[in-house]
């Protein structure tokens, strides 16, 4: 039986980065295209 995350676990990262701006500096932008889980 496979378990998946709760959604709401966590915030949506465009708030993230908004909210730690003053911290952080982005140099790039990574995408998921594939998503698999084993046994």
């Amino acid at each position: 039986k496979l378990l998946d995350e709760a959604p709401d676990a966590y915030k949506p990262i465009e708030v993230v980065m908004e909210d730690s701006k003053d911290l952080v500096e982005s140099v790039a932008v990574l995408s998921q295209f594939i998503n698999y889980k084993g046994l």
